[in-house]
């Protein structure tokens, strides 16, 4: 999101606005909204990590922020160990 705003077309021009500040807390909102954590919770069941395949709310925004102040590369989860997940 950010190198998009960073990166220009052929004729010089940016393929995004900069993200503002109220943009960046939209997604990490969003992230925590569909965090399977709350979206388990909400249905009135227990919380089973055995069956998430996107992650908790809070790993959701973690890595949202992650890949937002890195370069790409730096919120590829399949290339870190579980304790970094």
């Amino acid at each position: 999101m950010r190198g998009a705003s960073e990166t220009e077309d052929d004729s010089g021009t940016p393929y995004l606005e900069p993200v503002t500040p109220q943009q960046i807390q939209d997604a990490l909102s969003a992230a925590s909204a569909v965090g399977e954590d709350r979206i388990q919770r909400s249905a009135g069941g227990g919380v089973n990590l055995e069956t998430w395949t996107h992650g908790s709310s809070e790993q959701r925004q973690r890595w949202f922020m992650t890949g937002y102040n890195n370069e790409p590369g730096a919120c590829d989860t399949f290339a870190v160990s579980a304790d970094q997940l």
